[in-house]
């Protein structure tokens, strides 16, 4: 199990200046121990035994929840919302075109090419999400619990992904507290722990290409 104190102790993975930068910090001292972190096979293990999750703070934030002020801002808000969890990292990413469709595919993307667009000037749902998300820095947080429950803690958190459907929000989750309109639905958290390697994998092969 990892000693998650020392951890948090002795490398500054939880560094508040990444959290919205457009850059991943590849080239500096805690860029490559984040990458040594996320290759780590202690950290593989961390997440089949379901001690540790994935999490993302979506852009386009700014206007689209009950909070006021900038992107940034509202990002860190809705960070600090995060209960019972510890950051293990905290690092920031810019989505292209290629690592979405990958990142959403197998069920996700294909459902919401079908369905329309929730404002005008796109093609359909998909197209729309895209260009939320598309460019623009993405928080993304690996959330620790020495429990075994890592996925469903932070899941419970995240709250129903339709933000409209006022039978199923709840005002105790991330989602029916902050969020307004299913067009930025404001969090994500994965549902496994194939999910979480798999997602973590597409976040690291993203943010090796980015520095080419």
């Amino acid at each position: 199990m990892l000693n998650y104190t020392e951890i948090m102790t002795n490398l500054p993975f939880y560094s508040p200046e990444y959290a919205r930068e457009v850059v991943s910090p590849l080239e500096t001292t805690y860029g490559e121990r984040l990458l040594d972190l996320l290759v780590d096979p202690i950290v593989t293990e961390e997440i089949d035994s379901g001690n540790v999750t994935l999490a993302m703070v979506r852009p386009g934030l700014m206007d689209e929840t009950t909070l006021d002020g900038p992107d940034g801002e509202v990002a860190f808000a809705l960070e600090s919302a995060i209960e019972r969890l510890g950051i293990l990292a905290k690092f920031s990413v810019c989505f292209d075109q290629e690592a979405l469709d990958e990142f959403y595919s197998g069920g996700p993307r294909e459902i919401q090419i079908e369905k329309p667009a929730e404002r005008l000037g796109h093609k359909n749902r998909w197209d729309e999400f895209s260009g939320i998300i598309v460019g623009n820095p993405t928080t993304v947080l690996l959330l620790h619990s020495d429990t075994g429950d890592a996925i469903d803690k932070w899941r419970d958190q995240v709250g129903f992904w339709n933000i409209e459907d006022e039978e199923k929000k709840n005002p105790n989750t991330i989602r029916g507290r902050f969020g307004v309109s299913n067009y930025n639905n404001l969090v994500h958290g994965s549902d496994s722990p194939d999910a979480v390697k798999r997602e973590a994998d597409i976040l690291l092969r993203l943010m090796l290409r980015s520095q080419k």
